[in-house]
This record gives C-alpha cells, sequence and structure tokens, in this order.
C-alpha cells in the first residue's frame, strides 16, 4: 500500500480532451463542472501560478512519444489556501499539489504517476508511507502534523502501489481522516 497526507484543500482537475467542437481543449473542473476561465477565481489562479496546463500538456507528450494515443488526460489534485489548514497558502496565492493522473480512462499506477509528475515539475502530496498494510500503520500515519507545516493533519489517504478495482468499493483508494481533524474545537469538519 502506499500512504499519502489528505491534504485540506479544494479538489482541482486539469483535463485536456476534445470540446464540444471535437477539436482539442484544456478543461479547468472542479466537482465534475468545467469551470470559465476567471482572473479571479481560485482553482484558475492556482492553474495560472502552477502552469499546469502546459505541464500537463508535458505529460501528454511524455505517453505519445511513447506510441500512446492519448484522447484524454486529466490531473488531478488539491488547491491550497481556501481552508482554515492553509499550508502556507491563501485564496490570492494558492498552493497546488496533485494526487491522480488519468489517461484514456485508466488511472496511472502510483509510481509512474509520480515519475511523470516529477519530469514535468508538478507538486505532488506527501507520501508518508509505502509498504505491506496494517491498520495500526494507517492509524499512526492519520494523526500528527501536517508534512512541512504546524498545523494538524486532516488524515491519510490509503491506496494500492498498483492500481485496482473491488466488486463492491470501485477503484481501491479510501480516505482515513484523523480523529484530532474530526474533533477540532471551533472548526468546521465534515460531522457539522
Amino acid at each position: 500500500m502506499v500512504l499519502t497526507e489528505k491534504r485540506h484543500g479544494t479538489n482541482i482537475a486539469i483535463a485536456i480532451g476534445p470540446g464540444l467542437d471535437e477539436g482539442e481543449r484544456a478543461f479547468v473542473c472542479s466537482r465534475g463542472l468545467a469551470l470559465r476561465e476567471s482572473a479571479s477565481n481560485l482553482y484558475w489562479l492556482t492553474v495560472r501560478r502552477y502552469r499546469l496546463i502546459e505541464r500537463l500538456e508535458a505529460v501528454k507528450a511524455q505517453f505519445e512519444l511513447e506510441g500512446v494515443a492519448v484522447k484524454a488526460i486529466s490531473l488531478h489534485g488539491e488547491s491550497l489556501g481556501c481552508q482554515d489548514l492553509a499550508y502556507g497558502s491563501t485564496m490570492k496565492e494558492p498552493g497546488f499539489e496533485a494526487f491522480d493522473l488519468r489517461v484514456n480512462e485508466r488511472w496511472v499506477d502510483y509510481p509512474e504517476f509520480r515519475e511523470r509528475c516529477a519530469v514535468a515539475g508538478i507538486p505532488t502530496v506527501p507520501v508518508l508511507y509505502q509498504g505491506p498494510y496494517s491498520y495500526e500503520i494507517l492509524d499512526g500515519y492519520a494523526e500528527g502534523q501536517a508534512t512541512g507545516h504546524s498545523h494538524i493533519r486532516e488524515g491519510v489517504v490509503v491506496r494500492p502501489v498498483i492500481e485496482r478495482r473491488d466488486d463492491v468499493l470501485g477503484r481501491v483508494q479510501l480516505k482515513y481522516v484523523s480523529g484530532s481533524y474530526l474533533t477540532r474545537g471551533g472548526k468546521a469538519t465534515e460531522l457539522r
């Protein structure tokens, strides 16, 4: 298994694929919706600050050089600085960390995802552990201080090294939220 740190931001996806006119175009999305470009929109600020469209185009070019016909590619991550756990970022200067990559309806295995992001200069969420699964390891890594920051950790995401599906779960990838995050005093949580 791979345990990555669950960052507390807002989900963002950058996609390159066919538009309504059948020509290729780039999309910036959140929660399944494509967002109109805006100078003040947090998602677009993130994309411009990290040059994510250009970097995703570089990842697409890597695949095409290897002979893969890329019809659609999407990079998934967290835009940071919009929640109470800000990771040194702000709404005007958001942070970004990627956690997934999808090519032609296929989720990329985790080691390949990390390598392709590194080559393209795309920041990724911190890896906390890679090895055999145990609940004790999962629970132990969920608590504590956020990597590189002075606030608490939201939790972890657990996933297999090699992508797989389960008949009940679907894609095998689960979030495990820390008790400290869920019960922090006076702050909005999933329990409210």
